[in-house]
Order: C-alpha cells, then sequence, then structure tokens
C-alpha cells in the first residue's frame, strides 16, 4: 500500500506546478546571439528549464523588467545570468551573479550580449 500512495503522490506533486503567467508565455522560445565566430542559443521552456548552449538544469524567471537564468552550478553556490528585456523581446546579458557560501557578487558584463529572438 505504501508505494501505491508514494506514486500518487509523486504524480500530484508533478502535476500541481505553477503554469506560466500571460507574461511569461511570451518570451518562450529560441534566442542566439553571434560572438566572433560562435553562435549561442538557448530556447526558453514552458517548464520553466533551459535547453542550449546553457546548463540543461539551469532554469528561468521573470523578476520586474528582467530575466534570470541560473541554478546551481557548484556544492556550495549558485550562477545566475541577469538578462534585460528590450522593448522588442530580444534578451541582453549584462550582468552575473555568483554566490558562493552566502556571499554574492556581481559582475557587470564589459560587452552585454543580446540574444535576438529566433521566429
Amino acid at each position: 500500500m505504501k508505494p501505491i500512495v508514494l506514486v500518487v503522490g509523486l504524480l500530484v506533486g508533478v502535476g500541481c506546478g505553477k503554469s506560466l503567467t500571460e507574461e511569461e508565455k511570451k518570451y518562450v522560445g529560441s534566442y542566439e546571439a553571434k560572438i566572433e565566430e560562435d553562435v549561442l542559443k538557448f530556447t526558453l521552456l514552458e517548464n520553466r528549464k533551459i535547453e542550449g548552449n546553457i546548463k540543461k538544469h539551469f532554469r528561468w524567471k521573470i523578476v520586474g523588467k528582467e530575466i534570470h537564468i541560473g541554478g546551481k552550478n557548484q556544492p556550495r553556490g549558485t550562477y545566475l545570468s541577469v538578462f534585460k528585456i528590450e522593448p522588442n523581446g530580444d534578451l541582453t546579458c549584462f550582468e552575473i551573479r555568483i554566490t558562493v557560501d552566502g556571499e554574492m557578487g556581481r559582475t557587470p558584463i564589459a560587452f552585454p550580449t543580446t540574444y535576438k529572438r529566433i521566429k
């Protein structure tokens, strides 16, 4: 009986994820940037995960007029890329925030990178 209760509990927990707001749905999709000869791509998925050149275990969320992409990148800390939402829907990465042992450091990007929305 206990295994059945556990499985049902897991299914209910997975199904109860918070759905995207209308604002968040506008940004689901693929983005790319060209830096010299490299092409960087990522996709913001409806389950708030990331797919592409960025680590797959990272997640995204909207905070004010920014999109934050990040997650745990080491045993004692987190990594966060901060993107400004441009009026045309493109995303410009302008800051990296790394937290280690509760101490956060902010690193402004000298040459911000704009990721164009791929239609």
